[in-house]
């Protein structure tokens, strides 16, 4: 499908159309981050469907470095609130996946994400970081995979283990620890 093609059926009425051109622009990559595609996306990420909500989320991430405009990262970190937890964790995703766009502010706001109610949420969260490796290193997000280790999800827990660049405390529950 090409990028016009694309735009044309997001802009109509059929739920499955405009998901499918969502994904297609994703898909695209670099290629489709153009200013015309990036309205469309930003429009979309209003919508009242959390799927296309998600599928715009992950179109954007998928664009890389070429989307990492201030509108758009304004916009994914405004997701990281949507009621939907399928968009926060994409929302995670697609603002680890810009590249230039680990600010002091992106890092905490994802860093928050680790205390998210949505388990799915969390594992993104820290699967994040841990691919940012020394970038997000900073001792708050330290801190905040420290406090996770415990977390009641098994894969979070893991996660956040192999993530955390320097010892974690003992258990508060532990009978090791005091």
């Amino acid at each position: 499908m090409e990028v016009l093609e694309a735009l044309r059926r997001l802009e109509g009425d059929d739920r499955l159309l405009r998901l499918e051109a969502v994904c297609a622009l994703g898909r695209m990559g670099e290629a489709a981050a153009v200013p015309e595609v990036i309205r469309a996306l930003l429009a979309t990420l209003r919508d009242g469907d959390a799927d296309l909500r998600g599928a715009a989320v992950w179109a954007l991430g998928s664009m890389g470095e070429a989307a990492a405009v201030p509108e758009v990262l304004r916009a994914l970190l405004e997701r990281l609130r949507d009621e939907d937890g399928g968009v926060r964790a994409a929302a995670v995703c697609a603002l680890g996946r810009l590249g230039r766009a680990a600010t002091p502010e992106v890092l905490r706001a994802i860093t928050e994400r680790l205390r998210d109610e949505d388990p799915w949420v969390r594992r993104h969260a820290a699967l994040v970081l841990k691919q940012m490796g020394e970038s997000a290193a900073a001792p708050e997000v330290l801190e905040a995979l420290a406090e996770r280790l415990w977390d009641e999800d098994p894969l979070v827990h893991e996660l956040n283990r192999v993530s955390s660049a320097r010892p974690a405390p003992l258990h508060p529950k532990s009978d090791h620890g005091q």
